[in-house]
């Protein structure tokens, strides 16, 4: 009868045990911990993502939220030491121009109005359709909500016409809406139609 591979671990180590009755190193204690929980702590994570993902990424994009509105509120208080480096972070990824940006308390939030607007959005889109089932969007009707945010930000890039607070808030909402109900819906669809991975219960017996 085929043994699981577990047991067959537990018989090598139960073999190097009886041939060396030394104590075990630490090593050797955490190769056994991880021989025989490995597995198990494996589907665990893999069950918590599958049924939390979305969570997870809320939690992130609140976290991302969190800390842009941060660096203001510690320049404020008085630690502009580590604001800086706050925004020197959200400097990566947004261009951080005074004159396209909300402040708090006087200082500068960490991303623009855009950036804010589309993080934020998200964030609003994301808890909602982790509470509720949403019909996809439509590829067409996802690609004509990213219309405005490329063409407000040619407009301005090309020194056509300046945009303002409200547009750009006003486009990236529209933005973040085609992304989050195009492709979130589609993602659980997706890992509901794969079903769970079953448990193998190894049942030992003697020889």
């Amino acid at each position: 009868m085929d043994k699981c591979i577990e047991r067959e671990r537990e018989s090598q180590w139960s073999s190097r045990l009886h041939l060396n009755p030394a104590p075990l190193s630490l090593n050797d204690r955490l190769g056994l911990f991880l021989a025989e929980h490995a597995e198990r702590l494996g589907i665990k994570a893999y069950d918590f993502v599958r049924r939390h993902w979305l969570g997870i990424i809320n939690f992130h994009v609140f976290l991302f939220l969190l800390g842009s509105i941060s660096a203001p509120g510690l320049s404020y208080l008085g630690e502009e030491e580590i604001a800086r480096y706050i925004y020197g972070f959200y400097g990566i990824s947004c261009h951080q121009i005074p004159s396209r940006s909300l402040f708090i308390f006087d200082y500068q939030i960490a991303v623009c109005v855009r950036c804010f607007s589309f993080y934020a959005s998200m964030l609003v889109f994301g808890v909602l359709l982790s509470l509720k089932t949403f019909r996809p969007l439509d590829r067409t009707t996802a690609f004509f909500l990213t219309i405005p945010i490329v063409v407000d930000v040619l407009l301005q890039t090309l020194g056509i016409k300046e945009s303002t607070h409200l547009l750009r808030a006003t486009t990236a909402v529209l933005f973040s809406l085609s992304i989050s109900f195009y492709l979130y819906p589609r993602i659980q669809s997706s890992i509901d139609s794969v079903p769970l991975r079953q448990r193998r219960i190894c049942l030992w017996q003697k020889n």
